[in-house]
């Protein structure tokens, strides 16, 4: 018979086993084949956020088509849910292990290190993605497992994203990436586009315009006892002019908007735009004070998201 304080040792170790997170190689070369590199090149950005404890990897990939995301991880046991009989087939011939048929309806056994859902929303409304999905999702996972949800970057796939947070969240999955705090989403009771994150592979790009047709991408990765993965704050609506002071919303750890005056956001260097479409801002949490005011100090350093227009020059 096990004690109380063994027991808790046992968890103990466990969780510090979880900790020591490693990331599996990726081969996204079937994928890229069948989907084109650009798309693979963009779910890489992705699958290089998920971190696994070490041991065995079981997968789940559902409704993935003829070739399964999941299967880009080396090493990894890969099981799919798959509707269609020749994408099943296709699946199994590449060492995919096949439930046939539709999910939730049809699920496998067990449970899994990761379950991956791409473009499953489009069917569903976001009260079903929230109410029903969520839950049939959260309960495939194992102790420490994640789940990782993309959708393109348009409104409907943003909303989507936002729904299977908010029911994640009930089931106790908490947001890792690309979420800086586990928190409401800002998103939620707001119908706009949605949580949609462009993609920029390197530093050099930051220094670019932002070309309107990128590639954007809305997803959600989520797991049990998780710990946020990123802690700068990202736009996620336009600046808006408040008198002498702009207001930039925000997903931040603690913040809801960065509030600066007019000349501050203004002053070329100053961190919060740059002239042209295709601002990018991060504000470390020491220059923000409880209420979001910027304070005094030096320039910002660039960072990864896009500010859309400057608020300056509007009327």
């Amino acid at each position: 018979m096990i004690t109380r304080a063994e027991l808790l040792a046992r968890l103990h170790g466990e969780r510090a086993a979880q900790e020591q997170s490693v990331q599996p190689a990726l081969d996204l070369t079937n994928y890229a084949s069948a989907y084109g590199y650009e798309l693979a090149d963009l779910a890489r950005r992705v699958l290089g956020l998920v971190r696994f404890g070490r041991g065995p990897l079981r997968v789940l990939e559902l409704h993935p088509g003829s070739v399964a995301l999941a299967s880009a991880f080396e090493g990894a046991r890969v099981c799919a849910v798959e509707p269609q009989p020749d994408a099943a087939r296709r699946l199994e011939r590449d060492g995919v292990e096949v439930t046939r048929g539709r999910w939730p309806e049809r699920r496998p056994e067990g449970r899994f290190d990761l379950v991956v859902g791409a473009g499953l929303s489009s069917a569903y409304s976001e009260h079903e993605l929230r109410e029903e999905l969520a839950p049939e999702m959260a309960s495939l996972l194992a102790p420490f497992g994640q789940v990782l949800i993309l959708e393109s970057g348009h409104r409907q796939g943003g909303r989507a994203v936002v729904a299977w947070r908010e029911g994640l969240m009930r089931q106790r999955v908490q947001p890792i990436a690309p979420c800086p705090h586990q928190l409401r989403c800002p998103l939620a009771q707001h119908r706009r586009k949605g949580c949609t994150f462009p993609f920029a592979p390197s530093d050099e790009e930051a220094e670019l315009p932002v070309d309107p047709a990128a590639d954007e991408l809305a997803f959600l990765l989520a797991g049990r006892d998780a710990s946020v993965r990123r802690s700068e704050p990202f736009v996620i609506a336009r600046a808006q002019r408040d008198q002498d002071r702009v207001v930039l919303p925000v997903c931040h750890e603690t913040h809801a908007a960065l509030i600066a005056p007019i000349g501050e956001h203004t002053r070329r260097g100053g961190g919060l735009y740059r002239q042209q479409r295709g601002c990018y801002v991060e504000v470390p949490a020491e220059r923000l004070d409880p209420q979001g005011e910027l304070l005094p100090g030096g320039a910002l350093p660039a960072g990864e998201h896009v500010l859309d227009q400057v608020c300056a020059d509007e009327p």
